[in-house]
Parts: structure tokens; sequence; C-alpha cells
């Protein structure tokens, strides 16, 4: 009996010893370099990389036959019908064009008429933009571009005569030319009474935009705002005024400003004021000068504290040209 169990137990452990060897060669065929998994794995990415590979290859045959059999033109167009610079300035042309392939072929070409807007002369340009597509195809558009001079303004508001010329590239300018102002009537002062004397008149005012020619003279004359009156103060001596004193002075007219043939009238003068006092009964307000507009500022009258009266304000001459003129 001891002998069976004895040859019992050899066999379990022969066959355990087997089972074990058995696991070790399952164990190292999966996990070893030459296991199950991994080759399944590389299996399938190498499959992925060859579906994507097929995948690229009938979208680059495509997109061949797509470009090949594409006729259609390109597509510009201008963004809008004209644009304004400044001369000297630099502008991109590209921004002022839209361009689509519309279809499969590429663009294979833009040119411009016109690269660099800096050297363009005053005046209007056409700026043409051709689009050619691989296929052969192209298409053009248009766009005008005006080349003004720079702002420019240009003051004399001291009086006096000037000569001006027209500047290179200068074909229309604005003007603008105020007359001088009046000068006011001297004030009367007197015991018992005192007399204003009258404003002066402002000078007239016009603006013109006038076409002009490169090189052309033209006269300028700014007017001289007219001299204020002199006052009277007869407070100093009552012994001799009632034998016709002095009295105050009127004022003097506003110079008239001229540019050519454009000419604005200065101002008129205002009249002196007179007072009565000690029986002199004739008092006398003096009158405004005649005003012609918003140009030069008629002068005023002088008060009891300083009787004479002011000057009219000078006239004066704008020129504009360049930019929006």
């Amino acid at each position: 009996m001891r002998r069976d169990e004895g040859i019992t137990l050899i066999a379990l452990v022969i066959t355990i010893i087997v089972l074990l060897i058995l696991a070790g060669v399952i164990l190292t065929t999966i996990l070893g370099q030459e296991n199950i998994i991994e080759n399944a794995e590389n299996a399938v990415g190498k499959y992925n990389n060859e579906v994507n590979t097929e995948q690229e290859t009938l979208n680059a045959i495509e997109k061949f036959f797509a470009e090949k059999t594409d006729i259609n033109s390109p597509s510009v167009k201008a963004k809008q019908e004209s644009v304004t610079i400044i001369s000297g300035e630099k502008y991109e042309i590209s921004d002022l064009f839209q361009i689509e392939p519309n279809g499969a072929s590429k663009i294979k070409d833009i040119s411009y008429s016109i690269l660099d807007t800096s050297v363009l002369p005053i005046g209007k340009h056409i700026i043409t933009c051709t689009v050619t597509k691989e296929n052969g195809t192209s298409a053009t558009a248009s766009i005008t571009m005006i080349v003004n001079l720079k702002y420019t303004k240009e003051s004399y508001t001291t009086p006096g005569t000037y000569t001006w010329t027209v500047p290179e590239g200068v074909t229309k300018i604005k003007v603008t030319v105020a007359g001088a102002g009046g000068g006011a009537g001297g004030f009367s002062r007197v015991p018992g009474d005192n007399a204003e004397g009258g404003r002066g008149g402002n000078g007239e005012l016009l603006v013109k935009t006038i076409d002009v020619i490169e090189n052309q003279l033209y006269t300028i004359i700014v007017g001289t705002g007219g001299a204020g009156g002199r006052g009277f103060d007869f407070t100093g001596n009552t012994s001799s005024y009632n034998v016709d004193p002095p009295w105050a002075e009127a004022g003097k007219n506003g110079g008239d400003s001229k540019f050519g043939d454009i000419t604005s009238r200065g101002g008129g003068a205002g009249t002196p004021g007179r007072g009565n006092g000690y029986g002199y009964s004739n008092r006398v307000y003096g009158t405004a000068g005649t005003s012609y507009g918003e140009g030069g500022k008629g002068g005023v009258t002088g008060s009891k504290y300083s009787t004479n009266a002011t000057a009219g304000s000078n006239g004066w001459i704008y020129i504009e040209y360049g930019g929006d003129i």
C-alpha cells in the first residue's frame, strides 16, 4: 500500500514539473520577442499605415485630375471704385483687390501695372491687377488711384502787398479773403454829459475755390484796419468849449483785401459822439460804420475813462490747396 502511494506522489511531482515547464514555454512565447500580442499590434499598425498611404495616394490622384480638368478662370475684383492718396505716399497695392482661385487649379502668378505708388505724379492713374492660374486661364481688374498734393495752407495776415506763385502740380485752390474792419468814432466827454462814438463796421469775407495754372502769378493785398477816432475830453477847460470846440473825430474806413480779381471790402468808419453840457444842446451819438460780413472786426468807441476809439482789425488772406481741394 505504501509502495503505491509513493509511486502516485512521484507521478504527481513529475506532472507538476511538466506543467511548469509548459507554462514557462507559453509565457516565453507570449512575452518574448516572438510573443503573439506584440506581433498582433505590429500587424494592426502596419495595416493602418498602408491604409493611410493608400488614402493619400487616392487624394493626390483625385487632386491631380481635379486640377487638370479645372477650366475655370480665377476671380479678381477691385474692392472699391477709386482710392485717393497723397503725393509720395506708398500704398500696398495688393490691399486694393480681392482674389480667388475659383476652382482646383492653383494661382500661378499675380502682377500689377503699378508697384510703387510713391513715384506717381499728381493726377489720376489706372492700376490693373492680372491673375493667372496653373491651368493657363487669367482674369484682370482695375481701380482708379487719385494722387493729390499734400494739404497746404498759406496765410497772409500782415497788411501789405505780396506776389504769390502757383506751385507745380496745383490746379485748384481755395481762397479766403477778408477785408479789414473800420475804426470806431471817438467818444466825447464834456461836463454834464457824454456821447459815445459809433462802432466801426466789419470787413467783408469771401471764400472761393478757383482753377489755377502752374507758375501763374497773383497779386495779394491785405487791408489795414481803419484807425479809431480821437476822443474829446473837455472837462479840463470849461471857459472855451462853447466856442466851437474841435470835438471828437470819426474813425477811418478799413482797407480792402484782394487776391487777384477777388476783392473783399473794408468795414466803414464810425462817426464821433458829441456831448451837450453847459447849454450846448445839440448832443449827438455816433453812428456805426457799414458792415459787410465776417471779415476784420470793427473798432469800438472810447469811454469817459479813455475817450479815444480803437482801430478795426486787419484783414487776412488764406490760400489752401492739395488734399481734398
